[in-house]
């Protein structure tokens, strides 16, 4: 995971992955927000989407995909670690499993296999998203925002320059803390 400086009233916020935990600190420097630590092209260039939202393109049409018990058992995983051992999901994010074409296509994937309530569910439908797609390591990034000053936060995926999960439209509202790529 990449960590972006984000400051913000007189805090410096970060996000702790393995914990799962937005914290902060008071600092003296002037609001700052998506400046990464360190230097990345393929980061910037995505970065280029979240700073003008209105860039992304919208998602293709809507497909039924065909999808296994296993990936099924998978995706319950995630929503089981994300509620009852955040680890989990930090472990579960090293793997990469390569199933789907892309990431819209395992977003569609996920929202068939969990239907229900995709609004706390935002952070294991994007670590499936990352594990289960073969383009997300080329062009795709998940990013983990927080409504500052609040500790809400939020995870979605930008690839080629489109949020991969159709029925998400706050993320603009959420300042990245951090992306993996």
């Amino acid at each position: 995971m990449l960590n972006l400086n984000c400051i913000f009233r007189g805090k410096s916020y970060r996000f702790n992955d393995v914990a799962g935990w937005l914290i902060s600190k008071k600092t003296s420097k002037p609001n700052q927000v998506l400046i990464l630590d360190t230097p990345n092209e393929k980061a910037e260039t995505i970065l280029e989407y979240i700073n003008n939202p209105y860039n992304t393109r919208p998602c293709p049409p809507l497909k039924r995909i065909k999808i296994s018990s296993l990936i099924r058992l998978y995706a319950k995983s995630l929503i089981w670690f994300h509620k009852h051992f955040y680890p989990g999901i930090y472990i579960f994010s090293k793997i990469h499993l390569s199933i789907f074409e892309n990431s819209v296509e395992a977003a569609d994937a996920f929202c068939q296999i969990h239907p229900a309530n995709q609004k706390v569910l935002c952070m294991p439908r994007s670590i499936f998203i990352a594990t289960t797609s073969k383009s997300f390591k080329q062009d795709g990034a998940l990013f983990i925002g927080a409504f500052l000053p609040s500790r809400h936060m939020h995870a979605w995926i930008i690839e080629n320059g489109v949020n991969v999960y159709r029925n998400d439209f706050i993320w603009i509202n959420f300042t990245p803390i951090c992306m993996m790529i």
